[in-house]
């Protein structure tokens, strides 16, 4: 996996730092690009773009938003497309506070 810092974005009022990634020789698709903006603030994930291998641009991205606190995590539990097609909401998200080492 290659990660790039790229120069900042602005995306929905806010400067975003993004990370570009790449998987070379990685699964079935390994000519797959994604965009990751991040808020320097919160350092959290606002938005994600892709562009799969065979696919032209632009690329094509989801939301990342109404953040919960679920255990000791952060999570996005709602996402939507930008051309308003898909959209994936969380619903009663748990984390568990132990794991057995036999579950691994």
């Amino acid at each position: 996996m290659t990660v790039t810092l790229e120069p900042p974005r602005e995306h929905a009022g806010k400067q975003c730092e993004v990370l570009a990634l790449q998987f070379a020789q990685v699964g079935l698709t390994p000519g797959d690009r994604y965009w990751l903006y991040v808020d320097p603030q919160t350092a959290r994930i606002e938005r994600w773009e892709m562009v799969l291998e065979g696919q032209t641009t632009p690329p094509r991205g989801t939301s990342f938003a109404r953040y919960t606190e679920v255990g000791p995590l952060h999570l996005a539990l709602d996402h939507a497309s930008d051309d308003g097609t898909k959209h994936i909401l969380f619903e009663d998200v748990a984390a568990m506070s132990t794991v057995a080492a036999h579950d691994f």
